[in-house]
C-alpha cells in the first residue's frame, strides 16, 4: 500500500432480512459492480433446517457466481494486516465471518440467532491506511460506514486471531449468459433441489411434534424463532419467482399459468406462519394445532415440487404436465 486514502465505495445495500447475511452481502457486491443481483436468485429455491430453524439460504461454498464473472475464494487464518491488503483492489470485497454481538452498530434485537450458532457476514469494501479505518457494510443491520482495526479485530470469532473470509472479485469483461439459457439452467437447478429440500420439511415436522408435546417455554422459543424464519422463506420464494418472471423470454400463457401456480405457495407459507404464531401463544391444545401445521407443511412440499417441475418443463420448451 502506498499510504493514500482509499475512498469509500458506493453505499447501496441490498438486504433480504435476518439469516440471509451472506446472500445479502453477495447481492450488495453484485449491485455495486453494476450487475443484476436479481439474477443471482433465479436458482435459489432452497430450504434447510439447522439448529432448530428453517432457512432459505445456502452455504457460500455452494453459491455459483461464475455466470456474473465473479470469482470467489475462501481464506482462513487471515491476519488483520493481510485484510488491509486484500480489501484495497477495485471490484473486490471481503466477506468476513464475525460475531454480530461484538459489532458496535449491530441491533441488539437481532442477536437471538447468534445464540443458536449462526455466523454473521459483513462486507469489507476498502481500507483507509491514513486513518486506519476499514470501509464496511452490513446489509442485515442496514449499516454502511467504518470500523477501526481494533473494532474489526474485536468482532473476530476465531480464538487464534486469524479471520475466516471469502474474497470476491468481479471481472468486467465477462458478459452474462443468454436470457433463455439462464432461465433454463435456473429452472433445472431449482427442480433438482427438490429432493435436497425434502429433509428440511421432515426435520421441521419432527421438531414440531416434539416441541408441541413438550414444555410451553421451549415451544414458545421454537415457534417465535421460526416465525421470523418463515417470513424470510416467504421473501425468498417471492424473490426467486420475480427474478425468473423478469426474464424476457416467457410466453404470456406460460407466465400466467406459473403466476397462478405460485400464488397458493406464498399463501400457504403465510397461513403456516399464522398457525406458528398461534402455536407460540399458549393454545389450549398445542398438539392438535401441530397436526394442522404438519398437514400444511406436507401440502406445501407437494405444491412446491409440482410448481418447480412445471417451471422446468416450460423452460425446456415443453408444457406443464
Amino acid at each position: 500500500m502506498n499510504g493514500a486514502s482509499v475512498p469509500p465505495r458506493a453505499s447501496s445495500l441490498v438486504s433480504f432480512g435476518p439469516m440471509t447475511c451472506a446472500e445479502s452481502c453477495v447481492a450488495t457486491f453484485l449491485d455495486e459492480c453494476g450487475l443484476d443481483y436479481r439474477s443471482f436468485f433465479m436458482d435459489y429455491w432452497n430450504l434447510v433446517y439447522e439448529s432448530g430453524t428453517l432457512l432459505a439460504g445456502r452455504n457460500l461454498k455452494a453459491i455459483d457466481l461464475a455466470p456474473f464473472g465473479v470469482s470467489k475464494r475462501r481464506l482462513d487464518g487471515v491476519s488483520l494486516q493481510d485484510c488491509r491488503k486484500l480489501a484495497v483492489p477495485a471490484r473486490t470485497c471481503l466477506l468476513l465471518v464475525t460475531l454480530a454481538s461484538r459489532l458496535p452498530y449491530f441491533p441488539r434485537q437481532l442477536l437471538a440467532f447468534e445464540e443458536r450458532g449462526f455466523e454473521h457476514f459483513i462486507i469489507v469494501r476498502g481500507y483507509d491506511e491514513a486513518r486506519d479505518r476499514f470501509q464496511v457494510a452490513d446489509p442485515t443491520a442496514g449499516f454502511s460506514g467504518e470500523l477501526s482495526s481494533e473494532e474489526l479485530a474485536g468482532a473476530n470469532p476465531e480464538a487464534d486471531g486469524g479471520f475466516r473470509l471469502w474474497q470476491l472479485a468481479a471481472d468486467p469483461g465477462v458478459r452474462p449468459a443468454d436470457a433463455a439459457e439462464r432461465l433454463r439452467v435456473a429452472c433445472l437447478g431449482n427442480y433438482r433441489r427438490c429432493p435436497l429440500n425434502g429433509p428440511a420439511f421432515e426435520r421441521f415436522r419432527a421438531d414440531l411434534r416434539r416441541f408441541a408435546a413438550g414444555s410451553a417455554a421451549e415451544l414458545d422459543d421454537w415457534a417465535s424463532r421460526n416465525n421470523v424464519a418463515v417470513a424470510t422463506v416467504i421473501k425468498n420464494r417471492k424473490l426467486v419467482w420475480h427474478s425468473l418472471a423478469a426474464v424476457g423470454c416467457w410466453g404470456e400463457d406460460d407466465r400466467a399459468r406459473a403466476q397462478a401456480a405460485f400464488a397458493p405457495i406464498v399463501a400457504g407459507w403465510t397461513q403456516l406462519n399464522l398457525l406458528l404464531f398461534k402455536l407460540g401463544r399458549h393454545p389450549p391444545d398445542p398438539e392438535a394445532l401441530a397436526v394442522q401445521i404438519d398437514a400444511r407443511m406436507e401440502k406445501l412440499r407437494r405444491a412446491e415440487e409440482a410448481f418447480l417441475y412445471d417451471l422446468h418443463a416450460v423452460a425446456e420448451g415443453g408444457s406443464p404436465a
